[in-house]
């Protein structure tokens, strides 16, 4: 957090590889649909849900050390994020969190898994499940959902199927992924979409074995 904001900016030290530092490891993972890459500075949803995450883990492991100073500080940190996570990222447009924040403000335009990683560390509001439900309605959609999973970017993103046959995170399914996601369904008490996830994991298992990553 460079500014205090209570953000996590990141800033990729290699364009192309694992070096990237992100919850998805390559930029074009990010390409915008006018088919341009964006440009720093970078604050990644997914990047900051699992920074929220930690801190509310650190504070739990720190009041059970007794470690009460750092175990208040941590909390802090994990509720100031959130707070911040939910309105900076939150587009009321769409009912949809933004994949990325980048340069001056500007907001990535395409719809994919990583507002998951909201629902996997429960960055919505649990006194409150109206964005954590628009969430789960937009992923169990037609142009996310599959017959073996939800796929990491809309079947009508432009950007869809860009990086191969198996598309990678554009419009791959990954199936690890979809498992974490079917968590995040069930922490938020969508037990109904978590079965329905699982159901189709398992189709695939079935059929292939438990394979990473299909198209």
């Amino acid at each position: 957090d460079m500014d205090g904001d209570g953000l996590v900016e990141s800033a990729p030290r290699n364009k192309n590889t694992l070096l990237h530092l992100t919850e998805r490891d390559s930029l074009f993972a990010y390409d915008l649909e006018d088919g341009t890459r964006p440009y720093g500075p970078f604050m990644y949803f997914g990047d900051n849900c699992c920074n929220f995450g930690a801190m509310g883990r650190m504070s739990e492991m720190a009041t059970m050390a007794g470690e009460g100073n750092l175990a208040r500080e941590a909390l802090e940190v994990h509720d100031t994020a959130g707070a911040k996570i939910r309105e900076k990222f939150w587009d009321e447009e769409i009912g949809f969190p933004t994949a990325l924040i980048f340069g001056e403000g500007r907001r990535a335009d395409f719809i994919s898994t990583e507002a998951a990683i909201g629902l996997i560390h429960g960055v919505f509001d649990n006194t409150d499940n109206t964005q954590a439900a628009s969430v789960v309605d937009r992923l169990m959609q037609e142009d996310m959902l599959t017959p073996w999973g939800i796929r990491s970017r809309s079947s009508r993103s432009k950007m869809y199927h860009s990086n191969g046959p198996k598309s990678y995170w554009n419009g791959g399914v990954w199936l690890h992924d979809n498992a974490r996601i079917a968590e995040g369904f069930d922490r938020y008490g969508f037990h109904r979409q978590a079965k329905a996830l699982d159901a189709r994991i398992f189709r695939i298992v079935r059929a292939k074995g438990c394979v990473e990553l299909v198209s």
